[in-house]
C-alpha cells in the first residue's frame, strides 16, 4: 500500500479520503461493464434473429454478420465478467486496477 500512499501524498489528500473514492469509482466501471456487456448481447441478439428470418436467401453478407456476432458475443463474456468481478468485489479489484496485474 506504500503506492497509494506516494499516490496521496502527491495529490495532497489522505489515503482515507482518496480509498472510498477510488472502491466507488471501482464500482462505478463494473456498471458501466455490465452495461456495455448487456448492449452487446442486445445486438447479438438483434443480429441472429435478423439470420433467422432470412436464413432462406443466406448469402456473403450473412455468413460476414453471423462472424461479427461471434465477436460481439465475446465482447458481452468479456464486459459483463469485468463488471460482475468489479461490483462483487470493490476493494480486491481496486487494488488490481492501482497495482497493475
Amino acid at each position: 500500500m506504500e503506492e497509494l500512499a506516494v499516490l496521496s501524498e502527491k495529490l495532497g489528500l489522505s489515503i482515507e479520503y482518496l480509498w472510498p473514492r477510488l472502491v466507488a469509482e471501482t464500482v462505478f466501471q463494473g456498471w458501466v461493464s455490465l452495461a456495455f456487456g448487456l448492449f452487446c448481447a442486445l445486438v447479438v441478439a438483434a443480429i441472429w434473429v435478423k439470420l433467422w428470418r432470412d436464413r432462406e436467401d443466406f448469402d456473403e453478407g450473412h455468413f460476414t454478420a453471423g462472424l461479427l456476432s461471434l465477436l460481439g458475443l465475446l465482447f458481452t463474456l468479456v464486459g459483463c465478467g469485468y463488471g460482475i468481478t468489479y461490483l462483487l468485489y470493490p476493494e480486491a479489484s481496486t487494488i488490481h486496477r492501482l497495482f497493475g496485474g
